[in-house]
């Protein structure tokens, strides 16, 4: 029988080639065999088909994106007073895609999960879609979902118009920079050069440039930027998604910083905003980061939620490691430089701080910053972790 790689499969199939390993893993490619660290498929393999998108999953034609804010809630305003209904949140597309977010955001990992299958790929709401898709993957450890999603971005990013390609740059953006993995966010993002974004999605690429201030650790350029884009964009008597999480980041740039009621006042300015719509997510993912101050704020103004944040918070940490673990691997290229990934690769074989240092020319300090990067980088604190990435 002949055979062809994961590769050569991919490029048939139109997938990217981490789908065909994850099928293959999975046991859904008949005669896949796996030889050290390579897949290799029957030559006449056949994609296996999707139950979720068989119906519903259009051939993907030429739309014009337009104007989402890529979680279209962060652009949709919501009175601060009641709790807005979604019968008056626009038309029919829009309304079935802030239904979803509205159930991902009080916790219905599900609901964000199939968004992007069910919407198919012909829908101008794909990328909000594909966005709230990836966020529900990697806080279920779906990785399947995952890859799908993210190489139809990534082939949006290469092949489409030029605002489709900046479009699918932030979506991809703000999966990799909930990942803790910045470096590869565009460097446009990093360096805070906003214009180069659509101009309805300027609001969201502030949010994405202080996530990334909040992964290299600047914290007071971090505070200074949250603080302006809230004054700028405060409303008396509405708010949207993005300043829920815009406070949040205020609240953890203020406890780097040492205030300690600054971080308080945040936190409490993001749960008032988001808790009225039972919108635990967004304090679920920082409850870690917040750790006393969430629990002080939540026990004395919010006693209701205190329980369901903490149970999603310890559920999607267990399922977001688990998946960082797969996602730092696939993208281990991308995120190491190549002296980060010498080191490594010295360091997890057995080799001493003095002889890896030796053989890269670099001094115990230097070697001792760059492998703190790596150890950043890959979310992990010690040798033997990290002999289970490299090796």
């Amino acid at each position: 029988m002949e055979y062809i790689s994961a590769r050569e499969a991919a490029a048939q199939w139109s997938v990217h080639i981490r789908v065909v390993q994850s099928l293959c893993r999975d046991g859904r490619v008949p005669g896949a065999r796996k030889y050290g660290n390579v897949w290799m498929l029957p030559a006449g393999a056949q994609k296996p088909p999707d139950p979720r998108r068989a119906r519903r999953f259009r051939p993907w034609g030429r739309p014009e994106y337009d104007g989402c804010g890529l979680l279209s809630m962060a652009a949709v305003p919501l009175p601060k007073s009641a709790p807005a209904s979604l019968d008056r949140l626009g038309e029919e597309r829009h309304r079935r895609q802030l239904a979803a977010e509205f159930a991902f955001l009080r916790g219905n990992l599900s609901a964000g999960l199939h968004m992007f299958h069910d919407t198919g790929r012909a829908d101008a709401m794909s990328l909000c879609a594909a966005t709230l898709s990836m966020a529900a993957a990697s806080r279920t450890d779906d990785w399947t979902t995952f890859c799908e999603t993210e190489a139809f971005l990534q082939e949006l990013r290469r092949a489409g118009t030029e605002r489709e390609q900046r479009l699918a740059e932030l979506a991809l953006a703000t999966a990799s920079l909930s990942l803790f993995a910045a470096d590869l966010a565009p460097q446009w993002i990093l360096d805070g050069e906003l214009s180069h974004a659509p101009e309805d999605a300027r609001v969201l690429s502030v949010y994405l440039y202080a996530k990334a201030l909040q992964g290299q650790r600047r914290s007071d350029e971090l505070l200074a930027v949250c603080k302006t884009a809230l004054a700028f964009w405060a409303r008396d008597d509405s708010f949207t998604l993005l300043d829920v999480y815009l406070w949040l980041l205020s609240a953890a740039a203020c406890r780097a910083t040492g205030d300690g009621r600054g971080c308080l006042d945040a936190l409490e300015k993001a749960a008032a905003l988001a808790l009225p719509y039972g919108f635990i997510m967004p304090l679920a993912e920082f409850r870690y980061t917040l750790e006393s101050e969430m629990e002080d704020v939540l026990l004395r103004r919010w006693p209701p939620y205190f329980d369901a944040v903490c149970s999603m918070s310890e559920e999607i940490w267990r399922s977001w490691n688990v998946f960082h673990t797969r996602f730092a691997r696939s993208h281990l290229a991308s995120l190491l430089t190549t002296q980060e990934y010498r080191a490594a690769y010295l360091i997890a074989k057995g080799a001493s701080n003095r002889d890896t240092g030796r053989e890269l020319g670099l001094s115990p300090q230097e070697l001792k910053k760059l492998m703190a990067g790596v150890y950043e980088k890959l979310f992990i604190s010690d040798r033997d972790a990290l002999a289970r990435y490299i090796l």
